[in-house]
C-alpha cells in the first residue's frame, strides 16, 4: 500500500510540474480568444500595482477570432514577417546542420594532437549563454561586413557548438573499421561522409535540425543586437515590440508563432528524443 501511495504521489507531482510548464501556453491561447474590448479593459492597468489582481479575470467571457483576422488578413506585415522568419530559420538550420556534420566528422575520424582538447572546448562553449559571447560576435560580424544583414544571424546561429558536440556523440557509434573500409574505395572524405556516415546518423541529423530550427525561430537578443534595420527583424522581435494598445494582436500573434514549433515536435519529437537518448548512451568524451 505504501508503494502504491508513493507511486500515486509521484504521478501527482509530475502532473503538477507538467501543468506549470503548460500553463503559459494555455494562458496565451486563452488570451488570444478574448474580444478586443474585454482584453483592452483587462490590460488597461497592466503596469499598475494591481496587475496581479487581474489574473483571476483572464478567462474569456466570450470568444472572438477578431484578433486572428487582424494578424492573418488585415495586417499583411505580420504574415510577411512570419514567412520571412520561417525562411531565415530554415537557412540557419541548413547552415547549422551542415557545419555540424562536417566538423563532427573531422573531429571523430581525424587523429590530430589537440583533438580531445578541441572537443572539450566545444563542450565548454556549449554551456556558455549567448550573452557571454555577444560582444565578440558583434565585433566579428562588423569585421566581416555582415552587421545589419540577415547573413549575420545565419552565421551566428549556424555556428552552434551544441550541434557539433551532439553530432560527435552520434558519430562515435560508427565502427572505425567501416569508415576505414569505405576510405579504401575512394579518396574523397565527402563521399565517405555522404554515402556511409550520413545514413548511419540520421537520428542525429534530425535532432540537430529540429533543435537548430527551434533556436533560430525563437531567437530574440541576436537580431536586436546585430540588426538595426527593423524591416529585417524576425517576427519574434516584432511581437516583443507590440505595445499594450495592440495587446490582443500580440496574443494572437504569439499563438500563431507557436504553431510551427508544435507541428515540428508533433511530427519529429519522438525521434528527436530517441536520438538524444542514443547520444547520451554513447557517453561524453569516450573513444
Amino acid at each position: 500500500m505504501k508503494k502504491k501511495a508513493l507511486h500515486l504521489i509521484g504521478k501527482g507531482l509530475v502532473c503538477l510540474v507538467s501543468l506549470v510548464y503548460i500553463l503559459p501556453v494555455l494562458f496565451v491561447a486563452l488570451q488570444s480568444l478574448i474580444p478586443p474590448e474585454e482584453i483592452g479593459e483587462l490590460y488597461a492597468n497592466a503596469e499598475s500595482e494591481v496587475y496581479g489582481l487581474l489574473l483571476p479575470r483572464l478567462l474569456p467571457r466570450a470568444i472572438s477570432l477578431r484578433q486572428y483576422y487582424e494578424i492573418l488578413l488585415a495586417h499583411s506585415e505580420y504574415m510577411l514577417s512570419f514567412w520571412s522568419s520561417a525562411l531565415l530559420s530554415l537557412e540557419c538550420t541548413a547552415v547549422c546542420t551542415g557545419l555540424a556534420l562536417l566538423l563532427g566528422y573531422v573531429l571523430t575520424v581525424s587523429r590530430f594532437p589537440l583533438r580531445q582538447a578541441v572537443i572539450r572546448l566545444i563542450a565548454v562553449l556549449m554551456l556558455l549563454p549567448w550573452q557571454a559571447v555577444m560582444l565578440p560576435e558583434y565585433i566579428l560580424t562588423r569585421w566581416m561586413g555582415l552587421y545589419d544583414k540577415r547573413a549575420a544571424l545565419i552565421v551566428v546561429q549556424g555556428m552552434s557548438s551544441f550541434s557539433v558536440f551532439l553530432m560527435i556523440q552520434f558519430m562515435k557509434g560508427i565502427p572505425g573499421e567501416l569508415i576505414d573500409a569505405a576510405s579504401l574505395d575512394t579518396n574523397s572524405n565527402i563521399r565517405v561522409l555522404m554515402r556511409v556516415v550520413c545514413p548511419m546518423v540520421v537520428p542525429g541529423i534530425l535532432a540537430c535540425a529540429v533543435i537548430a530550427f527551434s533556436e533560430s525561430w525563437n531567437m530574440l537578443e541576436q537580431p536586436m543586437t546585430l540588426l538595426e534595420n527593423e524591416a529585417l527583424y524576425p517576427m519574434s522581435v516584432i511581437l516583443y515590440n507590440i505595445n499594450t494598445e495592440h495587446i490582443g494582436i500580440a496574443f494572437a500573434g504569439c499563438a500563431v508563432y507557436m504553431t510551427p514549433i508544435f507541428v515540428i515536435w508533433a511530427l519529429f519529437g519522438d525521434r528527436v528524443t530517441q536520438g538524444l537518448e542514443t547520444a547520451g548512451r554513447l557517453g561524453i568524451g569516450n573513444e
